[in-house]
């Protein structure tokens, strides 16, 4: 799969605390990343023609909005197109909203996304999300809706709250995983689950990610962050986008994952009977959670690499 954008998480300071967050990010978070060497980083931007799209998000960006409006800046000036996402805490005001997309959009902000759901509505009133839907479609900034939901999760009364605002405004509902503070809140029975067959693909290779506190990952997802996926960090051996690509390209178990899919992990481990195969996951990022936790690294070191020459192994493009 070839990799054309990348996410970068400012820092995990939010200013609500929703049970389904996958970082478990409060206001007293306190994690950022380092300024000079993420700018460095994005200014290497300007010798990567595969990425097109950086998105920025946290915890809540808004709440590092110089940094925020700069690195957008950097990206523009790079030709490389930038989206943020928010909880739109700041967007209580119409023309403070306005004025605030205004000046995004003038530092070179092409899309905002808004994460709102029955979770992020305990803590953000529903009229900040329809300032920031109505704002950015007359700024032309494509806004979309970021919704989080459970088994018994009521999907009209999202939209019903938002009403004509989200007119042309397209919803992404993701289903919840077991990550942040969901995994100590979010009871199993609530969790939307599918038959483990049915996610033999990574559907996630388009997008990596640097978080918060530097490391780079070969994916979006959060799930990821528990795992032993880590390609580098750009505080030491990752120092521009080029490479974190090679970086992502080189690695051994995402070298097989892209080219042979979840499927041949299950078989890996059904045949050595060392773990556990649950019958239904949330999603196929579920899976990486399980094969790819820190703990089966002397496993994979014994039984995959000694045993497949991966450097023979036909790839798909990354």
């Amino acid at each position: 799969m070839n990799y054309s954008e990348m996410v970068v998480l400012i820092g995990n300071k939010c200013t609500t605390k929703c049970n389904i967050c996958c970082f478990d990010s409060t206001i007293e978070s306190n994690e950022l990343i380092n300024d000079e060497y993420i700018s460095n980083y994005l200014y290497s931007l300007k010798d990567s023609k595969e990425i097109q799209w950086v998105h920025f998000s946290g915890g809540e960006p808004f709440l590092y909005y110089n940094r925020l409006k700069k690195y957008i800046k950097i990206c523009s000036e790079n030709n490389k197109n930038t989206t943020v996402i928010t909880n739109g805490f700041w967007a209580n005001d119409f023309l403070d909203v306005l004025n605030t997309l205004t000046e995004l959009k003038i530092c070179g902000l092409k899309r905002i996304g808004v994460s709102f759901d029955e979770f992020h509505n305990e803590y953000i009133s529903c009229e900040n999300i329809k300032n920031i839907l109505i704002v950015a479609k007359r700024l032309n900034l494509y806004p979309s809706v970021q919704s989080v939901v459970l088994k018994n999760s009521k999907i009209g009364d999202l939209i019903d709250l938002l009403g004509d605002s989200i007119s042309n405004v397209p919803i992404n509902f993701m289903s919840c995983d077991k990550v942040g503070r969901a995994d100590n809140i979010v009871l199993e029975k609530d969790l939307i689950k599918r038959n483990m067959e049915q996610m033999p693909v990574c559907r996630k290779g388009h997008t990596f990610s640097v978080k918060y506190d530097g490391t780079v990952w070969p994916c979006c997802c959060p799930v990821v962050y528990s795992t032993s996926l880590s390609v580098g960090s750009i505080y030491y051996d990752i120092k521009t986008v080029a490479d974190a690509l090679k970086a992502i390209n080189d690695n051994k178990k995402l070298k097989i994952l892209r080219n042979k899919g979840f499927n041949y992990y299950i078989k890996l481990f059904k045949d050595y009977g060392c773990l556990s195969m649950p019958e239904m996951i949330t999603s196929s990022c579920e899976l990486c959670k399980l094969f790819f936790d820190i703990s089966n690294e002397n496993f994979y070191e014994k039984n995959l690499y000694n045993n497949l020459n991966v450097s023979e192994v036909k790839l798909n493009a990354l």
